[in-house]
């Protein structure tokens, strides 16, 4: 919340007006001096996060992915059909 909201100008907590702010956060490991083993320990400390029950950001969506590529189809509601056949002409 700091860096998204005093940084950017966007609404905190408790403001009556809805501002959004955006920050990005961009690291390279390299220039950090994490060496070679870095992608190796991220790797181990992922699949201990998620040995605990941990839900990593993106997991639930590349799980979907997986699936959809596996089953060779695509889940789309209902809706978004209705919507996308009001658009095609006859």
């Amino acid at each position: 919340e700091t860096l998204t909201g005093p940084l950017c100008g966007a609404a905190i907590l408790g403001d009556p007006e809805d501002r959004r702010g955006h920050f990005v956060l961009v690291i390279d490991p390299e220039r950090l001096g994490a060496g070679p083993g870095f992608k190796q320990r991220l790797d181990t400390l992922l699949q201990r996060m998620q040995a605990t029950g941990a839900i990593l950001p993106g997991s639930r969506s590349r799980n979907h992915a997986d699936e959809c590529i596996e089953k060779g189809t695509v889940s789309v509601p209902v809706s978004i059909l209705d919507a996308l056949k009001e658009k095609i002409p006859n």
